[in-house]
């Protein structure tokens, strides 16, 4: 009836109630690049405390608030830089680990029925 229609079932890891996802919009299967997201975990690594240290001396010409923004970006760049080679990619690792916390869920339910 709704051939646009994408119907996604959340998990209940948070709660004993499955959200159900309703979407009309088809193009929301398109993968956008992740925004940058500064991990709390890296302030226990101390490369990234060089990383920062190092790029913050740095001078480019330029107002003051052009310096600080190019300052902040060289960083942003860097430490992804770093963390890609040093843990990988965290939103892969991250998706495959939700992946299976749905098969695990889903057994679960699964076995939950049977009874």
């Amino acid at each position: 009836m709704y051939p646009n229609t994408i119907e996604e079932h959340g998990s209940f890891s948070y709660s004993d109630h499955r959200p159900i996802i309703v979407s009309s919009d088809i193009t929301l299967n398109i993968q956008k690049a992740f925004p940058f997201r500064f991990q709390n975990f890296w302030c226990k690594c101390h490369p990234v405390d060089t990383i920062i240290i190092k790029n913050w001396r740095g001078n480019f010409t330029g107002t003051n608030m052009f310096n600080f923004a190019k300052k902040l970006k060289t960083i942003k760049h860097k430490v992804k830089g770093w963390s890609k080679t040093h843990f990988g990619n965290l939103h892969d690792k991250l998706a495959k680990n939700t992946q299976k916390i749905n098969y695990i869920e889903d057994k679960l339910l699964s076995n939950l029925e049977s009874f």
